[in-house]
């Protein structure tokens, strides 16, 4: 699956920002196209209505429906699912339709094996789902499928820088607990709940220490917080020895910024008056913790090989 790089498409502009409340036709119906093919050649013959239905019984109950629609006659469970998408007017339900059919394409080779077929590469779906993300990309749209979640793209370094490569680093089973929490942050800033969106970047940040702290076998309580983790690392010896002349400034950065915004804003009772988390505020503490986590991580993987080298 590919691009076909028409000359109109050449000659329009490169968006200038991101738009959140669009979902236009022409999307839907890229989108369309780009499911319809894969699954012609990702699913067997005979297998593709089993698949469909099971596609169709998480739409129904999610969305709350009692039947998809079915204008034309004839039409496969499929069909009938792009019928209801391209009916959609609700922006957020659009998106869910996207998410559902990339999930499906990602999953689509346990879904093979389980029925006694051979192997079905999963280099077609992820081809798939880079097409839609690019589609998306080009067209201004501030969305994007990762990690089997839709995500709301509010400022493209952020994506880049503490997304897509915490996300690539988090891959590792030893990360797999840190991951699920970074992308709880991340879907809570999506759906608009700033306050979980600080608490579950703090558990992230926290979580990520002990998985290091349990790596080189240093001891901690089990209930440490942020602060008493950050000085297990340095009193270890964890960060670069010729970083040591910037390093109490740098402590006190990591020690103070992700907690002290967290038990600020999101940690605590508010009492009487409402605490109101801004927009800019979520976003800051998902990209210092997503490069915060990306450091450390990639800290700990140069003290493994330098152990193996050893």
């Amino acid at each position: 699956m590919s691009i076909f790089e028409f000359y109109s498409e050449s000659q329009q502009p490169a968006p200038g920002s991101f738009v959140f409340d669009q979902f236009p036709k022409e999307l839907k119906i890229q989108c369309k196209h780009i499911w319809n093919e894969f699954f012609a050649k990702g699913v067997p013959d005979g297998e593709h209505t089993a698949y469909y239905k099971q596609i169709a019984r998480v739409l129904l109950k999610e969305h709350a429906i009692d039947n998809l629609p079915n204008v034309f006659y004839q039409t496969t469970i499929l069909d009938r699912i792009n019928i209801y998408f391209e009916g959609l007017k609700d922006v957020n339900r659009s998106l869910d339709i996207v998410q559902l059919l990339c999930y499906a394409m990602e999953h689509v080779p346990e879904f093979v094996y389980s029925r006694g077929y051979q192997f079905v590469s999963p280099d077609l779906g992820q081809a798939a789902i880079a097409e839609i993300n690019e589609r998306f990309r080009r067209r201004g749209i501030g969305y994007q499928y990762a990690q089997g979640k839709i995500i709301r793209l509010d400022n493209q370094l952020l994506h880049q820088e503490a997304v897509d490569r915490t996300f690539q680093l988090l891959n590792a089973p030893l990360y797999k607990n840190v991951n699920l929490e970074f992308l709880t942050a991340h879907d809570h800033f999506r759906k608009g709940n700033k306050a979980d969106c600080l608490n579950w970047s703090l558990k992230a940040f926290e979580s990520i220490m002990k998985v290091v702290a349990d790596t080189n076998g240093w001891l901690y309580d089990k209930g440490a917080t942020a602060r008493p983790l950050v000085q297990l690392l340095f009193s270890n010896g964890f960060f670069p020895t010729y970083l040591e002349t910037a390093m109490a400034g740098i402590q006190t950065f990591m020690e103070s910024s992700i907690g002290t915004i967290r038990n600020k804003q999101g940690g605590h009772g508010n009492g009487a008056q409402i605490n109101i988390v801004p927009d800019s505020l979520a976003q800051y503490a998902l990209y210092i913790t997503g490069t915060t986590i990306n450091w450390i991580v990639e800290l700990q993987q140069e003290r493994a090989a330098t152990r193996l080298a050893l």
